[in-house]
């Protein structure tokens, strides 16, 4: 898929070809965190550097599952993400 927006799908449905699907099966992510962290300019560098050079960029799983993120607990992806929540809103 080509990248650059992150969505959350609140829906059952088949997913087209260009689109990856992240499940988080073991729940270790709060969705919104996971949300932020996708759209974030460090995630978008990282798969970028990840492209080799080609002029249509493409994301596929291999680039995902290679992209390092520092683990945090459950606790911690809250906060952080209730709290970028609380700075859009006094934007």
């Amino acid at each position: 898929m080509s990248f650059g927006h992150s969505y959350i799908l609140k829906i059952e449905g088949c997913i087209h070809d260009e689109w990856l699907v992240l499940s988080d099966i073991f729940n270790i992510y709060d969705k919104d965190f996971l949300y932020y962290l996708l759209s974030s300019p460090y995630i978008y560098k990282s798969f970028c550097s990840s492209d080799g050079g080609s002029v249509v960029k493409n994301l596929n799983s291999e680039k995902v599952l290679n992209t390092i993120i520092q683990p945090l607990s459950l606790l911690k992806q809250n906060k952080i993400s209730r709290k970028i929540e609380e700075i859009f809103n006094q934007l």
